[in-house]
């Protein structure tokens, strides 16, 4: 079998099929038919509203689902048909994807497997994968608990920065992270942070990190909220 380590997704979408439409970084269009492979913990894919949650993960690895379901590039790269006209369309993967110019980022949350919760202010609970977006020399630092807890939301809501100068803007994070629930609340939330952002630093005392209420909404393996 040839390994294709070399080989990254740029874009896929889906067909009036439910066939995955896949753009990759050497310039080939393909065809993934998912159904043959819809079996055990995968057979949630039959329900094609849960089937358009994809997303991509870090660095065109591979396509991934809420709740840990992926195909990874080897997969999708083998087992897929060559379009060599490109006559499948490869359409946006919906409207949950597309990062929205008003959508704001209203509070994070951690894991200790390098995971952001984040929610924005269309009331869209989303779940980012720090540790596959970093770059091969930054990865180390994704796995400290400690260092991904630094993270905090600039005053304009539109990224998440690190003391160091890392940072993920609101298109990276809203477009390559998997919708885990929703949080109406958060529209007001976020439009109470804007305003508070025009006020003088001086003027504004910073709010303390207090653990989020329980609820059957949310696993019990995240922490605590940072805003």
């Amino acid at each position: 079998m040839e390994w294709h380590l070399d080989k990254k997704i740029i874009d896929f979408g889906f067909d009036d099929e439910d066939t995955i439409v896949i753009d990759w970084n050497d310039g080939r269009r393909s065809a993934f038919d998912p159904y043959p492979y819809m079996k055990g913990a995968m057979e949630k894919l039959l329900d094609e509203d849960y089937l358009k949650l994809a997303y991509l993960t870090g660095y065109g690895r591979g396509i991934a689902w809420p709740g840990n379901l992926d195909f990874g590039v080897q997969l999708l790269y083998e087992a897929s048909v060559t379009d060599q006209l490109r006559s499948r369309p490869c359409r946006h993967r919906g409207p949950h994807m597309r990062s929205e110019p008003e959508a704001l980022i209203v509070r994070l949350k951690f894991a200790e497997d390098g995971k952001i919760l984040v929610d924005w202010s269309d009331g869209t609970v989303r779940e980012f994968d720090a540790w596959n977006h970093a770059s091969d020399d930054d990865i180390e630092k994704f796995v400290d608990p400690t260092y991904l807890a630094q993270a905090r939301v600039t005053p304009e809501r539109d990224a998440i920065v690190w003391p160091d100068g890392e940072r993920f803007d609101a298109k990276t994070l809203y477009e390559r992270s998997a919708v885990v629930g929703f949080e109406p609340s958060a529209k007001h939330l976020a439009r109470g942070a804007l305003r508070l952002a025009h006020v003088p630093a001086r003027f504004r005392s910073r709010p303390s990190v207090e653990p989020l209420p329980a609820g059957p909404r949310l696993s019990t393996r995240w922490t605590l909220w940072r805003s």
